[in-house]
């Protein structure tokens, strides 16, 4: 649903990664420690950072890295 603001957007920064097969790289990150959780647009798994604190950054580099070796 639009929640309590439908049609009203925020702003953000999202990191794409391409990849053999964006289902089976999303559910690897979904797998990983620590999860992490994206969509799919375009055939890239999307990650969008607007929920993620700055303090959580290395560990999320190091759940895509280790997916994406």
């Amino acid at each position: 649903g639009g929640g309590s603001l439908p049609g009203e957007t925020l702003p953000s920064v999202a990191v794409a990664l391409r990849g053999r097969s964006a289902d089976r790289t999303l559910a690897a990150l979904r797998r990983g420690t620590p999860a992490v959780v994206g969509r799919i647009e375009g055939g890239r798994v999307v990650l969008d950072l607007r929920t993620v604190a700055p303090e959580s950054d290395p560990a999320l580099a190091s759940a895509v890295a280790a997916i994406v070796r």
